[in-house]
């Protein structure tokens, strides 16, 4: 009896089943993607300079010139410096800061056959400062409150 060449042939059109059943928009194994790394999620006061930096994403395309769109996606106006690196993006955090809020920012790289996206969250808490103090000073944060 030959049964191996039925498990296989079973087992294939089992994969062929699964992946045209499960959305049809995930890459499987044997597609070329891109993936987006937008960094690790940080922490920061108001009125703070801060580099996002998305040049750990990658292609499998090795020939392939990735480009990147950064986009504020959530929380209030961060101020956006341009920089050399189109993988990176320069944020001064807003400066009327009140409470602790979050920033969310959006990597999207594409490969031009692939398009990827990942986030990251900046936590910006309130620098605070006593009467008299020169700005920049600060006694207290509200992280933790």
């Amino acid at each position: 009896m030959h049964y191996f060449p039925t498990k296989i042939l079973a087992a294939s059109l089992a994969t062929t089943l699964l992946s045209a059943c499960a959305g049809g928009d995930k890459p499987t194994p044997n597609e070329q993607t891109v993936i987006a790394i937008a960094g690790d999620d940080q922490s920061a006061l108001n009125s703070q300079y801060i580099l996002l930096d998305g040049s750990r994403s990658a292609s499998q395309i090795s020939s392939s010139a990735i480009t990147y769109n950064w986009a504020q996606i959530s929380g209030p106006d961060a101020v956006i410096l341009k920089t050399d690196d189109d993988a990176q993006l320069a944020i001064i955090t807003p400066a009327d800061i009140t409470a602790n809020t979050t920033l969310t920012f959006e990597l999207t790289v594409d490969d031009g056959s692939n398009i990827n996206t990942d986030t990251v969250d900046i936590e910006v808490a309130p620098c605070i400062s006593e009467p008299g103090v020169i700005f920049g000073d600060c006694v207290g944060t509200g992280f933790g409150a």
